[in-house]
């Protein structure tokens, strides 16, 4: 009776921790950073704070379903060899779920090198200054001084770690 509670109970938080951060995910790129904004005023410090908050809900959500996606047979009969927590999440468990994990690694950093143009918005300067100035001033060409370097390094971001991805992955995929 115990054990049922407590994997309830188990089940029931992890629902709605990742709920929270499913909701998370949903909030504005810019909204996060003017909500920062009265905390901690401007410069670079807020936006890497806030960069950091938009990284956390990807890696955190595949991570979650990376580890519960890992087959309970897989987990009983590693059990069933003796093996113990720790070697069960090392050797079986981790590597299992570790392409979900690569993914929402992926998905974060591309995210945040997307977002953070917008740290410009209140003061964490980089490219978004030349993104906003070139807006402000119908200045295209000084948009792009900010926006093509933005794309060029989310795209090689999706590249680099895509092949990590791969690479780290070749023998659990179906050739």
């Amino acid at each position: 009776m115990e054990i049922i509670f407590y994997y309830n109970t188990k089940q029931w938080l992890s629902g709605a921790i990742m709920g929270l951060f499913n909701a998370l995910r949903v909030i504005p790129s810019l909204a996060i950073l003017v909500l920062i904004l009265p905390l901690m005023g401007t410069g670079f410090a807020p936006a890497l704070v806030a960069l950091t908050l938009l990284a956390v809900p990807p890696i955190l959500i595949n991570s979650f379903l990376g580890f519960r996606n890992v087959d309970p047979h897989i987990i009983e009969a590693a059990n069933g060899m003796g093996m113990g927590a720790r070697m069960l999440m090392r050797k079986i468990e981790f590597p299992l779920a570790t392409p979900l994990i690569l993914s929402g690694i992926k998905t974060a950093a591309v995210e945040v090198v997307a977002s953070a143009t917008l740290a410009a918005f209140i003061g964490g300067g980089g490219l978004g200054t030349f993104i906003i100035n070139g807006l402000s001033l119908y200045n295209f060409s000084l948009l792009l001084v900010g926006a093509i370097p933005v794309a060029i390094l989310a795209m090689t971001s999706e590249l680099i770690l895509s092949s990590i991805e791969k690479m780290t992955t070749r023998y659990q995929r179906i050739s």
